[in-house]
Formats: C-alpha cells, sequence, structure tokens
C-alpha cells in the first residue's frame, strides 16, 4: 500500500521533519515569530541559500491558495498524524511555522551537506519526548545523541533537533546520500550549531538578494546561488564538465512574491560580460518563441495567461527575467492540475 506523505516521515520517527513539510499545508492566523530572511544557523562555506517566508504567505492571495489545494490533497491519515502530533507536544504546523532557511556547502570528499534552518515555535521537552517515544532509544546505533546542551535524532543520514524554543534543524550529511544508516556526522551538526552562535560563523547573504527582494511587496521566496563558488564550480566542472560552460552565470537570484494582489517574479543571471548577458537573452527569446505557440495548443487558459506577462532581457552583465501575474491566475493554474493537457 502507498504510503501517505506523514507516514513516509513519520515513520523514521524524525516528526520534526515532518513538521518542516508540513508547513506547507495550512494556513490561519499565526502564532511564529517574522518570517523574514535569516541566515544565521547557515555555515558560512555553503553556496547560497533558499529562504521561504512562511509568515507572510499565510496572508497572500497566492500562498492561501497553495495551502488550500495541499489541504485538500493531504490523506487523512495526515491529518490524524498531525492531530496526534499537536495533542501530544501542541505543536500546530497551521500557526507555529515562520520560515524555512536552506543553504548547502561540500565536504572534504565534494559530496553535498545540506542543512534547514526552521524558525516558529517549539515545546522542546514535549517535542523531544514525543520523537523519543516513536521512535525508542537504539544505543548501538545512536539514533538519538546530545551535542552540548542539545538533543539530536538520526535517521537515515539526516539529524533533526529542537535548538530552542524559536529554532529547530534539520542536517543531512552525504551519508545521507550514500545510505540509509544512522550515521550524520556530529561535527557537521556541531559546524550548525556554532553558526547559529556566531555572526561571524554564518553565511552572509548579499545585497543584491535583498535588494532584490525589495522589488516585490510581500516577497515569499528568496533565492541566492553563487556559481562562482570554488566547491560549487569544482563539483559543476566534475559533473558536466565544458557542456554549457558559456551559459554559467557567476550567480544567480530568485525573488518570488506578492504585489497587490498580483504574484510577482524576479530572477537575474549576473554573467562575466555583457556579451554573455546579451547571448543568453537571444537564446532566450528565441525559446519563447517556439514554446508560445505550444502553450497556445496545448496548455489550459490560465497557464497562457501567466506565460504572455513574462518579460526577458539583457541589462549589463544581467540577464532578467520578470512577471506579474493576478494570484487568480495562479489559483486556476493549480486548480487544473497540470501546465500541459
Amino acid at each position: 500500500m502507498k504510503k501517505s506523505f506523514s507516514q513516509y516521515l513519520l515513520k523514521p520517527a524524525l516528526a520534526g521533519i515532518a513538521a518542516v513539510a508540513a508547513l506547507f499545508a495550512g494556513c490561519g492566523k499565526n502564532n511564529a515569530p517574522n518570517g523574514e530572511l535569516n541566515t544565521l544557523g547557515i555555515p558560512k562555506e555553503s553556496v547560497g541559500v533558499v529562504h521561504v517566508n512562511v509568515h507572510a504567505a499565510r496572508d497572500t492571495q497566492s500562498g492561501k491558495a497553495l495551502f488550500d489545494l495541499i489541504e485538500q490533497r493531504s490523506g487523512g491519515s495526515d491529518k490524524k498524524d498531525f492531530a496526534e502530533i499537536k495533542a501530544a507536544t501542541g505543536f500546530n504546523y497551521e500557526t507555529d511555522i515562520a520560515s524555512i532557511t536552506f543553504g548547502a556547502w561540500f565536504d572534504v570528499q565534494q559530496l553535498p551537506v545540506v542543512v534547514t534552518i526552521v524558525r516558529g515555535k517549539f515545546d522542546v521537552a514535549k517535542i523531544n519526548a514525543y520523537i523519543e517515544k516513536k521512535i525508542g532509544v537504539d544505543k548501538k546505533n545512536e539514533t538519538s545523541i546530545e551535542i552540548g546542551k542539545n538533543k539530536f535524532f538520526r535517521k537515515g543520514g539526516q539529524a533533526f533537533g529542537i535548538v530552542d524554543a524559536q529554532t529547530a534543524i534539520v542536517v543531512q550529511d552525504n551519508s545521507g546520500f550514500k545510505s540509509t544508516s544512522s550515521s550524520t556526522k556530529p561535527a557537521v551538526i556541531e559546524k550548525v550549531l556554532a553558526a547559529l552562535d556566531s555572526a561571524e560563523k554564518s553565511y552572509v547573504a548579499p545585497p543584491s538578494l535583498y535588494a532584490l527582494g525589495k522589488s516585490v511587496k510581500t516577497p515569499l521566496l528568496l533565492v541566492f546561488a553563487d556559481i562562482e563558488n570554488t566547491a560549487l564550480k569544482a563539483f559543476i566542472e566534475t559533473n558536466a564538465g565544458e557542456q554549457g560552460k558559456e551559459f554559467r552565470p557567476q550567480n544567480a537570484r530568485i525573488a518570488i512574491g506578492e504585489n497587490d494582489g498580483k504574484l510577482a517574479l524576479r530572477a537575474v543571471a549576473e554573467y562575466d560580460t555583457k556579451e554573455n548577458a546579451a547571448g543568453v537573452n537571444a537564446l532566450a527569446l528565441l525559446g519563447i518563441a517556439g514554446l508560445r505557440g505550444e502553450i497556445k495548443k496545448q496548455a489550459p487558459p490560465s497557464v497562457g495567461k501567466i506565460f504572455n506577462t513574462l518579460k526577458i532581457k539583457a541589462e549589463d552583465k544581467n540577464f532578467v527575467i520578470e512577471a506579474d501575474f493576478p494570484a487568480e491566475d495562479f489559483k486556476n493554474v493549480l486548480k487544473e492540475g497540470a501546465v500541459f493537457k
């Protein structure tokens, strides 16, 4: 029998990971702190950052539409599991999450390490007791370990822990990509904890990302990737070689949010020369021209409406994508359930 969403996450007993994912399934009055971008806890070696402001999304038409859709599609077992979590821990996924921030870096083996910082409202003692009850204690495999004052639960290359009443972290090191062992290294967790305690050890998002976020009234998603980061560059070259090298930007940044009832997209890829930015823009224009006819023939009307708002251009060394479309059209795309028929 196919596992439901929360069963798949809860069976490994990482109820906290279920909470991370569950925030996308609810809306309503927010009890959690402000969800603005905060990179404290993302180690400074990270190659970029992805930030979701759940606090703000609950009050936007687009966010509510997405939450409602996921709520409708979640199975009965999901709701039962989350009701159990709420009764046991007081944690309400509909109201107690403010934001999620993701970071990633590469270890000495050139394998990725991913950290998720969840900010919200947590009862540390109750949540820890609930997880322990669910997974039991396996001393041989160290499913539960203590680092400093914090308790962490490990499973399948992941480690989850409530650091304080407003912060939870999930760490996945390379063991999670290679095996299903409970071998998340304590050193990896310690690196994240050190970053939480020190701005100097934390990743600093560039001013250009904050500036892009301000180009939309209510930013919901912010993304920055430093393609020139030495470790990321080496990873890309190892796995992709020279293929597409001329199209790789130095960095890329994205902001998605709402402007007065419209969903707004702003994306910028920064290149080393004006000529490269112009070349990418020319290729993108050709691609869009080719797609336009296919979308008109095959896609639901709401997709065509959104696609028609797309604007691309080259500005100095930047390739820029912009789109502003009614949140109602986004809701219709979600209802239709597919881009192409």
